[in-house]
């Protein structure tokens, strides 16, 4: 229920409420965005390019998703990009360790077909790397958003991998966010990351879930022969649990140099979050998070964008660690959504005023349906604490009552004046995503890759390790 429609329809629901938030100011400088980042760690972000122009998946819905590994074994790490089609685009390392150059990207293979994970809402397809079987060849897993079950493409050597997989627990039932389900939705839009938690030589899985809190799978076979136990263990931090915002991506990497990995998160929100190792090899624990980047200002959709130099990482962050520019210092890259109207080059000044002059009027109902939508949510929670909320009771329920607010004087009100806004807008529009009468068809979608390098540390100069070792 809350996972399968309110996930989605929030998204939608959200229009014309926030319309236009840090773009919609003609003549401020980059400066002004700058200003809106400060980070004690990281420098300003900048977009990552290829041969091919500025990383953008916003062809196919966005939700870009980084991982770098060496799939040639040229001793270059190379870009694996998931994002909202499932799939996984191979950006080839052309450069040097200090200075990479992103070749055009090709489609990653599994068998004889594309690699592919089942995603329609909310997340992009997450690559991660580890040797489950003790080949000395490092296998991919990957997240999905429907079932939410870990998927496993096998390492055949020199980049080529096996068709898709279900990793299974012990008593053979996928592995997932929720281990026993009531309803098949509850594991919706799981991450998965591999890691030796015990430092026993084997790879257990972290699970980062939708709802933002962070799940640990112990492996207890061997490292020729995984064999995932049956229940979830909850990872805490500070005394209470991990949580983000919701859809927790995570990471392993030694972000502070001490010699013990550490959790690095992105969240729905745009936010990253790093949750400190305080514990010893065998035994983790962990600080409260400590955010690296913070949330995204606004909703994540509908913006109007004047100047493309002040576009600042959207929502729904995925993560990936790594020492970028080989200076010993990990870094941050970090993967977004978001959507924006594209307006024509040839816009006058007075055409400018009367875009910006629509999209902050908006659409007045759309802000009395969005209370009444907050309302049955917080009330639905009330009413089915914890997992209650996935009964079949409250499914039920829910569905009823979503049914009769879509059809309610607030939605008729503000189709109807989105619909208006909508047309009164588009002959200002240089292209649409779609070509239907709502705000959400005529904003173009981004999936934007930034790299955040690492400002100078004073952390132990202790190196690197990877999320496996």
């Amino acid at each position: 229920m809350l996972a399968s429609e309110t996930g989605c329809a929030q998204s939608e629901t959200s229009s014309g409420e926030k319309l236009a938030s840090v773009y919609d100011e003609p003549g401020v400088p980059v400066e002004a965005a700058v200003k809106r980042f400060t980070s004690e760690h990281l420098m300003f972000p900048v977009r990552l390019e290829s041969e091919s122009g500025v990383i953008d998946t916003g062809s196919v819905w966005g939700h870009s998703s980084p991982c770098l590994e060496d799939l040639n074994s040229d001793g270059l790490p190379d870009l694996i990009l998931g994002d909202f089609s499932g799939k996984f685009q191979v950006y080839q390392n052309a450069g040097t360790s200090e200075a990479p150059k992103l070749k055009a990207p090709k489609v990653l293979k599994a068998g004889d077909v594309d690699a592919e994970v089942w995603i329609y809402c909310c997340i992009g397809s997450q690559a991660r790397f580890g040797d489950l079987n003790g080949d000395g060849i490092r296998d991919m897993i990957s997240n999905s958003y429907d079932p939410g079950h870990c998927y496993l493409f096998m390492g055949q050597g020199d980049g080529k991998f096996a068709s898709r997989e279900e990793l299974k627990d012990r008593n053979g039932i996928p592995i997932r966010s929720k281990p026993t389900q009531t309803q098949n939705y509850e594991s919706f839009g799981s991450f998965f990351e591999l890691v030796d938690w015990e430092s026993d030589g084997d790879l257990d899985l972290l699970i980062g879930c939708f709802d933002g809190h962070l799940m640990l799978r112990l492996n207890e076979g061997t490292t020729r022969e995984a064999v995932f136990a049956a229940d979830n263990i909850r990872i805490d931090c500070g005394g209470a649990p991990v949580k983000v915002k919701a859809h927790l991506c995570p990471d392993v990497a030694d972000w502070d140099l001490d010699g013990l990995w550490d959790i690095v998160a992105g969240s729905d929100d745009g936010s990253v979050t790093w949750f400190r190792n305080t514990g010893t090899m065998t035994q983790p624990s962990f600080a409260e998070g400590e955010q690296l980047v913070p949330p995204h200002e606004g909703t994540g959709y509908e913006y109007l964008i004047w100047h493309q130099g002040e576009i600042l990482p959207g929502i729904r962050s995925q993560v990936e660690v790594a020492d970028w520019n080989a200076d010993g210092k990990p870094d941050l890259l970090v993967g977004d959504f978001f959507t924006s109207f594209h307006i024509r080059k040839d816009i006058t000044e007075s055409d400018r005023k009367v875009v910006a002059d629509l999209l902050k009027i908006g659409s007045p109902s759309a802000k009395a349906f969005g209370k009444k939508m907050q309302e049955l949510r917080d009330d639905f929670a009330k009413r089915y604490p914890g997992d209650a909320i996935f009964s079949e009771k409250a499914d039920k329920e829910w569905s009823k009552e979503y049914k009769a607010l879509r059809e309610s004087p607030e939605a008729k009100a503000m189709e109807g004046e989105e619909k208006e806004l909508a047309q009164n807008l588009k002959p200002f529009l240089a292209s649409t995503r779609g070509d239907g009468d709502r705000l959400f068809d005529l904003a173009q979608s981004h999936g934007h890759l930034w790299l955040f390098l690492r400002k100078d540390t004073k952390a132990s100069p202790v190196l690197p390790r990877t999320r496996t070792q």
